[in-house]
């Protein structure tokens, strides 16, 4: 009899200590997974938060190389606008010069021409001038060889 007290009084403590290690076992585990949890989350958040912060930082980059760019591009095609205006510019007071210089140059050739003229015309108005005289006194000494001839 004292065997069979003595067995269960080891057996009850054998299934205490079991279910006692076991309930131990279950808070521990329930534990470890709690602080597992809050770990994890605190990770999560804090990577959440570096990557937001990574994110942002890019963003601003972004905008600022944007920005930058723009300002390039309008700073580029303003000094090429400036570029060519001057260039138009530039050639369209060539081309009235050239314009101005031709006429000059179609005024004093035409004056001159003219000028060439009237010297040829006076010129030419003098040798006729001489040759009709020429002529006539050839003329006039002829007429008076023949009245002389007739004359004598």
């Amino acid at each position: 009899h004292d065997d069979v007290e003595c067995y269960a009084v080891t057996e009850i403590q054998r299934v205490w200590r079991g279910y006692r290690l076991n309930a131990d076992f279950m808070v521990m585990v329930t534990c470890a997974t709690t602080i597992q949890a809050v770990i994890r989350g605190r990770r999560a958040r804090f990577d959440t938060a570096i990557q937001r912060n990574a994110i942002s930082t890019l963003q601003r980059a972004a905008r600022s190389m944007l920005t930058r760019i723009q300002s390039e591009v309008q700073s580029f095609a303003a000094t090429e606008i400036q570029r060519v205006w001057r260039g138009y510019r530039e050639n369209v007071d060539f081309m009235i010069a050239v314009m101005s210089s031709i006429k000059i140059q179609a005024i004093v050739r035409g004056r001159q021409a003219r000028q060439d003229m009237a010297t040829q015309h006076n010129s030419i108005r003098i040798l006729q001038r001489f040759s009709r005289r020429f002529l006539a006194k050839l003329e006039m000494c002829r007429v008076l060889a023949a009245v002389s001839m007739l004359q004598r």
